[in-house]
C-alpha cells in the first residue's frame, strides 16, 4: 500500500511538472510568434524598439545585394546572376569586381553557412544595423534599407533573434 502510495505521489509531480513545462513552452511560442511577425513587418523606424535586432551585424545574401543595382547596370545584373551557379566562382567573382573597382572596398565577401554574405565595413569591422542606419539613413532609399535588414534577420535566424527578445522581455 505504501509502494502505491509514494508511486502515485510521484506521478502526480512528473505530470505537474510536465504541464508547467508545457506551458512555458507554449507561453514562449507565443512570444517568439508575436516577435518574428513584427521583426518581418518592420522598418527602420520601427527596427528601433528592437536593440537585439539593431546589435546585429549586416549581413547582405547575394540576392539581395544584386537586387540593388540598378536596370541602367542590367548586364552586370545577368554577369552577377549567371555567376552564382557555383559559389566559389561566384565568391571569385565578387571579389574580383571588387579588385576592379566596380564594388565598392569597404566591403567584405564572405561565405557565412554555405551562402555568399556581403558586409559593408567601417574602421575594419562589419557594421552592425545600428551603425547602418545612422551612417546611410537618408543616402540609401528606405526600400533597399528594409531589404538589408530582412537578409539580416533572415541569416541571423528569426526563432534565435526572436527568443532572445522574449527574454529580454521577461516574458520567459
Amino acid at each position: 500500500m505504501k509502494k502505491l502510495s509514494f508511486l502515485t505521489i510521484l506521478f502526480l509531480f512528473s505530470c505537474s511538472d510536465a504541464t508547467e513545462t508545457s506551458i512555458e513552452k507554449s507561453e514562449l511560442d507565443k512570444c517568439m510568434n508575436a516577435n518574428i511577425s513584427i521583426i518581418q513587418n518592420t522598418n527602420t523606424e520601427r527596427l528601433k524598439e528592437f536593440p537585439e535586432v539593431l546589435r546585429l551585424p549586416v549581413k547582405i545574401d547575394t540576392n539581395s545585394f544584386i537586387s540593388f543595382f540598378t536596370d541602367f547596370e542590367e548586364e552586370l545584373i545577368n554577369e552577377m546572376t549567371i555567376n552564382l551557379s557555383n559559389q566559389d566562382t561566384a565568391l571569385e567573382y565578387f571579389k574580383s569586381l571588387q579588385e576592379e573597382g566596380i564594388l565598392a572596398e569597404d566591403l567584405v565577401i564572405y561565405f557565412d553557412n554555405d551562402e555568399i554574405i556581403i558586409s559593408p565595413v567601417e574602421d575594419k569591422k562589419i557594421m552592425d544595423l545600428q551603425d547602418l542606419l545612422i551612417v546611410f539613413k537618408g543616402e540609401i532609399p528606405e526600400t533597399e534599407l528594409e531589404k538589408i535588414i530582412s537578409s539580416t534577420v533572415r541569416i541571423a535566424g528569426e526563432d534565435e533573434i526572436a527568443k532572445n527578445i522574449c527574454w529580454s522581455q521577461g516574458i520567459y
